[in-house]
């Protein structure tokens, strides 16, 4: 360990370069405007809590608050290191989901994975990509180390069906409606029943979309806050539990198979029932901690185009003929490129199939 970081030099990407402990790191980096990356190495102010890294823990019995375990499940609370870029000008594009980054607003998140060095965790590592735009450009921001808590919090979970020739459960249209149509309760057909009391609540999707009604009473599906109009209050009668919205009225199925809050009593026909699932579970964030970190080794690459090819063919005698070839002429020789190849073969009268392909940066082309 030559740079005495605590990453043995065998691992270390720089293994004489560290830096000192820091509750966020300046990055000030100029390109020339080709794809982008920066690998770092890290460490946590301490070192224990690295192995911590994506660990599991349990939730003892709950039915209060935000964080409820109603189920005796047993993993229901994971803490996630994370590397917050805020710049003024974040990367962006469909790119960073390759790299399971995500930008929000002026930051962008970046996963980190262990180092291990003999059974131990010994530094975390990441890579930030930084997509190309042709011009100079500076990558100019800041580095943060958070920890996120996020627990899988229970909810009871819910069908909602009317009696039209059989039972027929409600699902979620792409329309935004929300339409009594299926006869199987499966999952799309299930619920998230976030109660208010013992006899009111809302009902959520498990992507978080609200079903709410509309201006006409109708159900559909909003991710907007909720108001009023996203309660429904309970009644149970004769053992069935029929629904009530913000406008006193029961939710009845129309010709259509459309719900909407227009029912005057339960004596009326098509009424949207409730059906008990069980409980279904939905990641909720506990808290958010940073953490001083050193970073024990970089790597910026600026990539300017990436070739890959094949060489192949039936024949072993020019196979075996083309491996020495290639090794002397291509492999040894830099101011050959792997456009060059194809003639290169032919230059030997070696008549094998190739497949030569340029890419935009290097990550691309593996």
């Amino acid at each position: 360990d030559n740079d005495n970081d605590g990453v043995w030099d065998g691992v270390d990407i720089s293994p004489f370069m560290t830096t000192d402990k820091r509750s966020s790191f300046d990055i000030d980096v100029l390109t020339m405007g080709g794809p982008t990356y920066i690998t770092l190495q890290l460490r946590t102010n301490n070192p224990d809590n690295m192995r911590l890294i994506n660990r599991n823990f349990n939730w003892p019995y709950d039915k209060e608050g935000s964080m409820r375990d109603m189920d005796n499940s047993v993993d229901d609370v994971v803490i996630t290191p994370i590397l917050e870029f805020t710049s003024d000008d974040p990367p962006d594009g469909p790119e960073l989901e390759e790299y399971g980054m995500m930008t929000v607003g002026n930051v962008t998140y970046i996963p980190v994975f262990p180092v291990w060095d003999y059974g131990n965790i010994v530094a975390f590592k990441t890579k930030m990509f930084f997509p190309g735009e042709g011009t100079p450009k500076a990558i100019e921001g800041s580095l943060k180390l958070s920890w996120k808590v996020k627990g899988l919090t229970d909810a009871k979970a819910v069908g909602l069906g009317a009696d039209i020739a059989g039972t027929k459960y409600v699902v979620p249209s792409d329309d935004g409606f929300v339409y009594a149509t299926s006869e199987w309760l499966a999952e799309e057909e299930t619920f998230f029943w976030n109660e208010a009391t013992a006899t009111r609540g809302s009902f959520q999707t498990a992507d978080g979309r609200y079903l709410i009604l509309d201006e006409n009473d109708m159900m559909v599906t909003s991710t907007d806050p909720l108001t009023d109009m996203g309660y429904y209050d309970v009644e149970t009668v004769g053992g069935v539990k029929y629904l009530r919205g913000y406008n006193g009225k029961y939710l009845q199925v129309q010709a259509n198979r459309t719900v909407i809050a227009v029912a005057e009593a339960t004596t009326d026909g098509n009424l949207i029932e409730l059906f008990s699932r069980g409980y279904l579970s939905k990641s909720t964030t506990l808290a958010l901690y940073y953490e001083d970190f050193t970073i024990t080794g970089t790597v910026l690459e600026e990539n300017y185009g990436t070739g890959a090819g094949v060489v192949y063919g039936n024949n072993t005698t020019q196979s075996f003929g083309a491996n020495l070839m290639l090794a002397y002429d291509f492999l040894r020789n830099g101011t050959t490129s792997i456009t060059d190849v194809p003639d290169m073969l032919d230059d030997d009268n070696i008549t094998l199939s190739h497949n030569i392909t340029s890419f935009g940066h290097k990550d691309l082309a593996m």
